[in-house]
């Protein structure tokens, strides 16, 4: 598998092993569920039975990284391709059968939610560093990046013909979704004067995988 970091997402043989014991093992003792439970308690430090299931490199990206700026932009460089070869080399191992799906994903949500969080603490720090820069805008490791302004909100809540408004629009949604729920029992909604609501049509939600990442 071309050198498959092992540890972004654990072991993959290993751990496809493991699960497949455990599945084995469902009629033993209450002794191996407290083992299943110990297992779970450790996921708050993303650990698991003997090995790191993240990579150095997506757990602290940043890690010896107190160098001059000088020697800071070519090894920034090279930290980004190793952690975009990790991360391809797990999505290329779970391809491939050799890493548990459920796990890597974890997994990569556990990374992505740490890089999220590193973002929001640097971002103030970032702008004032731009700030430096003509038009607050610099090129940097291939990327261009630059000072924007998000954009403004109106607020009409104050406004008695939005309020107005809002309260129809939603007595003619609430009517619609009742008209398309009676339109599944064959039968039709009218309104005070007997005409016929029109259903609202109804698209159903795409399949995904939500995680509750431990605090």
């Amino acid at each position: 598998m071309n050198g498959i970091d092992a540890q972004l997402c654990g072991n993959g043989e290993e751990d496809r092993r493991q699960d497949q014991d455990d599945r084995g093992r469902l009629h033993e003792v209450a002794s191996d569920q407290q083992d299943d439970v110990d297992h779970d308690q450790e996921l708050p430090g993303l650990h698991a039975k003997g090995h790191d299931l993240l990579s150095d490199d997506l757990r602290n990206p940043f890690s010896g990284q107190h160098m001059s700026k000088e020697h800071g932009i070519a090894n920034d460089e090279h930290q980004h391709d190793r952690i975009e070869e990790a991360v391809a080399n797990c999505v290329e191992a779970v391809d491939g059968g050799h890493m548990d799906a459920l796990k890597a994903f974890i997994e990569l949500k556990a990374s992505a939610k740490l890089m999220a969080d590193a973002l929001k603490q640097i971002e103030e720090l970032a702008i004032d560093e731009l700030r430096n820069y003509p038009k607050g805008k610099a090129e940097m490791l291939g990327a261009v990046v630059e000072i924007r302004n998000t954009a403004g909100r109106y607020s009409f809540k104050h406004v008695d013909e939005w309020n107005n408004a809002k309260a129809i629009i939603s007595q003619v949604e609430a009517d619609a979704k009742e008209a398309f729920k009676l339109r599944l029992k064959g039968q039709t909604l009218y309104d005070a004067d007997g005409v016929e609501i029109t259903p609202a049509d109804f698209t159903e939600g795409k399949e995904t995988v939500f995680v509750t990442l431990p605090k």
